[in-house]
């Protein structure tokens, strides 16, 4: 039976917040059990639930943890390390009270990492029972064995459709924490006109998760790259039609909104209407300087921004 709890941090949430947490976590996010040693516990080990959600870009997991803010959370910055020049943001939820209400609100929602979601309740409900004898010891670490393995190798799951308003609060969030939203250069017409075309990709190693994209949106291709371990499986969708994408998702989207403000502004002032008229310098200008804000909005890596596109960029 499973134990009741007085809710603490949901209380307040929409189906459009619980459409949003879930697809941040099912893009970025981690879910699992913790083995860690303890002297009290059988066996010498303790195992607990716990998510983790960790960006560059602090909107994402500042808001999160406005959501879930309590006693047992914990957020952590990082300082630039090796590997990536900008700050590392982290949010730790160990509280196991608000772990339990939080996934079994996500559970309806989440499409890649439910079954983790199921394993971590399923260990929660066992714990909550009292001392753990032996047997449960034995099953804990069975579901620990579980999830770790199930966080190797993700096994998306379908789920049945919901409000509009919240399948694209789910859509933005895996874009927020997954995609990717950017300009592509194509060939030069005789002319000389260099094509650009903006586009939004998301690429999964789930295919459910990324069909499940593409009929939210109702548009897009779906692409499949072989590779020796996991083939990557991608949503894309490229010119005016990831521009209707993007209108859609503006009011849900929180770390990506700059990028749908800099589309507007290549749509709106450096679109190339007419192939025999040619581009004005005016629209010349504007377009390089909607490229070069998508590379400073995009940019990762060990190296800093070059101070170039610091000052040619639109803000």
């Amino acid at each position: 039976m499973r134990p009741r709890i007085t809710p603490q941090v949901t209380t307040d949430w929409t189906e459009r917040d619980i459409a949003w947490v879930a697809g941040l976590l099912d893009g970025e996010g981690w879910i699992g059990i913790l083995k860690t040693k303890s002297e009290s516990s059988r066996g010498g080990f303790w195992y607990v639930g716990a998510i983790v959600f960790g960006q560059t870009e602090p909107e994402l997991v500042d808001r999160l943890h406005a959501m879930v803010k309590w006693h047992g959370n914990r957020l952590v910055r990082q300082a630039p390390s090796e590997s990536n020049c900008k700050d590392y943001h982290r949010l730790d939820i160990r509280n196991q009270v608000v772990l339990q209400e939080v996934l079994e609100a996500l559970v309806p929602r989440l499409v890649i990492k439910r079954r983790q979601a199921e394993t971590v309740l399923a260990l929660r409900y066992m714990a909550s029972v009292g001392a753990m004898s032996a047997a449960m010891q034995t099953a804990a670490q069975a579901l620990y064995q579980e999830c770790r393995e199930l966080n190797r190798h993700h096994r998306a799951v379908r789920v049945l459709p919901h409000d509009q308003d919240s399948e694209w609060a789910w859509l933005a969030a895996l874009v927020d924490g997954e995609g990717w939203i950017g300009m592509n250069r194509h060939a030069k017409t005789p002319r000389g006109t260099q094509i650009y075309s903006v586009a939004v990709v998301i690429g999964l190693v789930d295919e459910v998760a990324v069909r499940r994209c593409r009929e939210i949106a109702g548009r897009g291709s779906i692409s499949r790259e072989r590779r020796p371990t996991k083939d990557v499986w991608r949503w894309t969708v490229r010119g005016r039609q990831a521009m209707w994408l993007l209108e859609k998702l503006a009011p849900y989207l929180v770390r990506k909104a700059r990028h749908v403000d800099v589309a507007r502004t290549f749509y709106r002032e450096g679109f190339c209407h007419s192939m025999k008229a040619g581009l004005t310098p005016g629209e010349e200008r504007v377009r390089l300087a909607c490229w070069e804000a998508f590379r400073k909005l995009n940019w990762r890596g060990k190296k800093p921004i070059p101070p170039e596109l610091m000052k040619s960029a639109i803000p």
